[in-house]
């Protein structure tokens, strides 16, 4: 097993070098507790949350909020074992390090331009539970998560038919290690986005890479990763939204491509409902479809928003 070094606390001038550049870049500071924990950074959250108008809970879709609007969601996933280590010997035995784990989002988007948004996410872990392993203490129940913030365009079509957009997104370390809610260090997100809309129905899909240090932590293994959503909707009301969506990761380095400890496959049932004054509610339920890092045995999602302008 290759262990990985524990981070070295800083010297007092060191860090108040450190606090003044992390200043100007305003999350740094925060970024530089987390490297200060003793423990292994691993983080089981990587990637980005939907916030766009017409995203779904794992899908994000082309199209962006209007130019001069303001969208803001609040999230919180409810995830059943997202962790568990597989011990071998006289029997086997499983141990979920972490057996229940609720966690939030805060994200606010913003449109700077016809078809261009920006936005920032600050995820946090609310509460979980599980137990130590081999010796090592069980994770911290609650923490800040790293913050994301990114960039949306939609490059092509319009309202129905055939659309395409992109997504950059940078994820910076200001989350808790012992939560496991950080990779302690800078990561990046790069995604296509496309979706066919008809009147009562649409499809959607996202491909992208995430990017992010190489990470061990016993048994598993985390690092930049390939994924994948599919999606089917059907919108049976007027301000009524069905869907079904299909979301799969794979690793990229350590020939982990379509390896079964890092590909995870999760299957999610969402209802999305508009309602008035520019709010709405997205809530779901989806199953891990594969024992990969990060997929839960059962998943919750109950997403509020509110937008300043609504999709025409």
């Amino acid at each position: 097993m290759r262990l990985i070094p524990q981070p070295r606390v800083p010297t007092r001038r060191a860090t108040a070098r450190v606090f003044s550049v992390c200043a100007v870049l305003l999350v740094g500071g925060v970024g530089s507790l987390a490297r200060a924990q003793d423990a292994q950074p691993f983080q089981l959250d990587a990637g980005t949350v939907p916030v766009g108008p017409d995203d779904g809970v794992q899908l994000q879709r082309p199209r962006v909020i209007a130019a001069r609007s303001v969208q803001v969601q609040l999230r919180s996933d409810y995830s059943y074992r997202p962790l568990v280590v597989r011990l071998r010997g006289a029997t086997r035995e499983d141990v979920a390090v972490v057996d229940h784990r609720l966690t939030g989002a805060l994200s606010l988007s913003y449109g700077v331009a016809e078809r261009l948004s920006v936005f920032v996410t600050l995820p946090f872990v609310v509460h979980q539970v599980g137990e130590g392993v081999l010796g090592l203490p069980p994770p911290a129940q609650r923490g800040l998560s790293d913050l994301v913030v990114g960039v949306n365009a939609h490059v092509f079509g319009g309202t129905d038919g055939a659309q395409l957009g992109v997504g950059l997104a940078l994820i910076e370390p200001t989350g808790k290690v012992a939560a496991f809610a950080s990779d302690d260090r800078i990561g990046a997100v790069a995604q296509l986005r496309f979706a066919y809309g008809a009147n009562r129905w649409s499809v959607g899909a996202t491909a992208g890479v995430t990017l992010r240090p190489d990470r061990e932590w016993l048994t598993h293994q985390t690092g930049a990763d390939l994924t994948l959503v599919l999606g089917a909707f059907v919108h049976p009301l007027e301000g009524l939204r069905l869907g079904l969506e299909l979301g799969a990761a794979t690793g990229l380095t350590d020939h982990h491509f379509f390896d079964a400890t890092r590909t995870p496959l999760e299957a999610s049932l969402s209802g999305r409902v508009t309602l008035d004054y520019g709010l709405y509610v997205l809530a779901a339920a989806g199953v891990g479809l594969a024992d990969g890092v990060g997929a839960p045995r059962v998943r919750a999602s109950l997403a509020l928003g509110w937008a300043s302008s609504q999709l025409p």
